[in-house]
């Protein structure tokens, strides 16, 4: 009697690189993470009619091909009209980069963001750290996406360890990390740094 083991040799063979191959996807697909990343958990909260709440949301803008903002809040609510996209914004915390991807941080208690005109806005206790260690704080600024200016008309105070400024009205240039205060400017200069 003569045994063939040639069809059932490679049927073993075939099915055995089968159940390789699936094992090593598997494995590469569980430490490669989820392949589309979790849409934001929505609430249940009671939301102005036509409007979604959205908690722990993030947006970016780009201009020119590169990273202009990036925005992350506790939550948004969002609201659609023929005029406004708006999103309303819990805990706000905005990087705005400049043309070397050097950052401006913004922190805010709250904020809106008009998708349609591009405007950004926060709110509360708003403080702006730069990448060269001063800080700003005022009640509110706004900054329209491609123009590349963080603006306020409130009080502002601007402090680094050489100086404080105090003044009303702000304009800062992101790009060029020029900072003018607007008007009723008092300085004060501490001497150690000079």
């Amino acid at each position: 009697m003569k045994w063939n083991f040639r069809k059932p040799l490679l049927a073993f063979i075939a099915i055995s690189v089968i159940a390789l191959a699936v094992a090593s996807y598997s494995t590469y697909r569980s430490r490669q993470g989820p392949a589309v990343p979790a849409p934001a958990e929505i609430s249940t909260e009671e939301v102005p009619t036509g409007g979604v709440r959205l908690d722990k949301v993030h947006y970016t803008g780009t201009r020119k091909g590169r990273l202009e903002w990036e925005l992350d809040a506790e939550s948004a609510t969002h609201m659609k009209d023929d005029n406004i996209e708006l999103a309303r914004l819990d805990t706000v915390s905005i990087s705005f980069y400049n043309e070397t991807g050097m950052a401006y941080t913004l922190k805010s208690e709250e904020g809106n963001y008009d998708g349609k005109s591009g405007r950004l806005d926060a709110t509360g206790d708003v403080i702006v750290k730069s990448h060269e260690g001063y800080t700003v704080s005022t009640p509110s600024i706004w900054y329209m996406t491609g123009v590349g200016q963080i603006r306020s008309k409130e009080n502002v105070t601007l402090r680094s360890n050489a100086m404080t400024i105090n003044g009303t009205g702000m304009i800062m240039e992101v790009d060029s990390g020029v900072v003018k205060i607007l008007k009723d400017v008092k300085a004060e200069f501490r001497h150690a740094e000079f």
